[in-house]
Parts: C-alpha cells; structure tokens; sequence
C-alpha cells in the first residue's frame, strides 16, 4: 500500500499517458471541412539538384469539388516558392513550390460532399495552331524537356503537427516521399490523410474546461499509385490534336482516408491520487490500531498478573497506564525494630 502510494504520487508529479485508440469510420455526408498541413513539391534534375523553370514545367494546385453521381470542378490555389526544414530546424528540402491558398479535404467518393486536392507537373506548352503544328513560345522543345524529367526525381513534403505517446505539446513532423520517373509513363499518387483526435480525460474538474481537452491533427495515413502510358497529345475534333491539351508528367491526388483514430489519453488524475493516499492511511491506521491493542493488553496482563481487579482503582495507574504500588511496607532493616 505504502509503495502504491508513492507510486501514485510519483505519477502524479511526473505524468505519463495512457493511450487508448480506436480505428472509427467517418459518417456519412459529412459537412466538416479539414485544413491540409502545408505541403509542396521538389524536382531535382538528375536527382539531386533542386530545379524549376516555367519554360520546362510548372506545378498547378487546384481544390477539387465534386458531388455524388456529378462532375468535379476545379479551383486553382496558385503556387509560391517554400522550403521545408525538420524539427531541429535544419532545411532538408528548399525551392519547392507550395499552394499559395489554403486546401481542405473532406468525405469521399460516395459521399454527397467530396472534397480534395489535385497537383500536377505540366509540360511547358505554346499550344498547337489549327493544323497541329506547334507554334513559337518561350518553352523549350518536348525533347529537351522529357529528356529533364526523366532524368530526374520528384519529392512530395508534408510537414504536419502530431502528438508523441509522452508528450502533451504537438511537434513538427517532416515526411517527404521521393519518386523517380519511368520513361513514357504517368504515375498517379493518392495521399490520404486521417484525423487523430485527442481526448484528454481531466486530471481535476476545471481541467475539463480546458481548451486543449480535445484536439485535432490532420496527418499522413497511406500513399497509393497507379501508372498509365505518357500523353504527349489529345485527339480532339475533326482527328485534330486538342491545343488546349498540356502533357503532364505526373499528378497527386490528396484524400480524406475512411476512417480516423480516436485517441483517448488519461494521466493520474487528483482522485486517483486521494483514493491512493486515503486508502495507505486506512490501512496502517488499521494495522497500527490492532498491534497498539495487543501490545496493550499483554502488557497491561503481565502488570496484574496474579492481582484481584476487583481491588485496584483507577487512580493506581498512570497517564500511560502503569501501575504504580501505592502500598506501604516496611524496610528490612527496621523490622525489628518496635514503635
């Protein structure tokens, strides 16, 4: 009980957590929305040397809309250069381009509310006149720019908040996945992202009004990929190539996953620690009750052992309950003396 106690109280000074977690499927038509961490794209030319040149490529991010059983509209977020550095502080990826707006994501495919995010790497295009031809422009020849990509690689980085098991402050997680180019071939990544929520059971009452009670974090789950043939050109009207049409390299779709983790998190709450407390009191008050009795009563046995009860009062023991001879006797020198 002792050790329990302090146990307890050690606890209690120094928390650790204990994580409870659940995998639970999103509802159903779902209106709420979630903020993706920032993220961005790097190429490196022939796999390490950060590289971006509109007249060979560009990245586009747009915000994806879509509805059940309807056609996905787009909205662009324009791009801005960034750079991504681990928690440390170090840079670990520079020039990269990132969406300039925010992007949200919610539901899925059958959902009546779909959102997500779509990013590509566009060829530099001048655009085709009414014959095919390809007209003047500022971009480099398609063979320039195939044989750039081809030789090199392409990085997604995300840099998300999170929640360590024996922390109670979110810290900045960089996770970036490198992909290399196949000639001639289309990747296409879906990301999903999945939501922790944290709940934190109140170590006190006034702790449940807390404002860090119950969080949210939107992080990586799963990546996916799937590869089709290069599309230098599109077919249009009359067997006549699109000029509209612009290659692209690559593309990334990011998604809200089908479920989320619901992350329950308890350390050693006041009660705990009273019960704790209360309950190594009660026992060695207990324990020391019964052996004060006993001890009591075997001295108090050995004091009038061979003594009537009947003829001992009260005031012949003292404060601590030893008796004290209050009987006269002569000594044995003077006994035989005679008064």
């Amino acid at each position: 009980m002792a050790l329990r106690g302090v146990a307890c109280g050690g606890q209690f000074l120094n928390p650790t957590p204990v994580l409870n977690e659940n995998l639970l499927l999103f509802p159903r038509d779902m209106s709420q929305e979630f903020t993706l961490p920032r993220f961005g794209l790097v190429f490196k030319r022939t796999g390490w040397q950060p590289f971006y040149d509109p007249n060979f490529f560009t990245f586009k991010f747009e915000q994806g809309y879509a509805g059940r059983a309807s056609n996905s509209s787009y909205v662009d977020l324009g791009n801005t250069a960034c750079s991504f550095v681990d928690p440390h502080g170090r840079i670990i990826e520079d020039a990269a381009r990132c969406p300039s707006a925010d992007s949200h994501v919610v539901g899925t495919f059958f959902d009546t509310s779909f959102r997500f995010v779509r990013v590509t790497l566009l060829r530099c295009h001048n655009g085709t006149d009414a014959d095919g031809r390809t007209q003047p422009g500022t971009c480099r020849t398609p063979e320039e720019i195939d044989k750039l990509v081809y030789e090199g690689t392409i990085t997604l980085g995300v840099a998300q908040e999170d929640l360590d098991a024996d922390s109670v402050s979110p810290f900045q997680n960089l996770l970036t996945f490198k992909k290399q180019f196949i000639d001639r071939v289309h990747p296409t990544y879906d990301v999903y992202f999945t939501i922790r929520s944290v709940t934190q059971a109140p170590r006190a009452f006034f702790d449940s009004l807390a404002e860090d009670a119950y969080r949210e974090f939107v992080i990586f789950d799963k990546m996916e990929a799937s590869f089709t043939d290069f599309r230098a050109e599109r077919i249009g009207r009359w067997n006549q190539a699109d000029p509209d049409f612009v290659p692209q390299y690559a593309s990334f779709f990011l998604l809200l996953a089908e479920e989320k983790i619901d992350q329950q998190r308890s350390f050693g709450s006041v009660f705990a620690l009273i019960e704790s407390w209360g309950a190594s009191v009660c026992f060695f008050y207990a324990l020391f009750t019964v052996l004060a009795t006993r001890w009591n009563s075997s001295h108090f046995n050995a004091q009038v052992k061979g003594l009537d009860l009947r003829d001992l009062k009260t005031n012949q023991f003292n404060h601590f309950g030893r008796l004290m001879d209050t009987s006269f006797q002569v000594p044995r020198e003077l006994q035989d003396m005679a008064s």
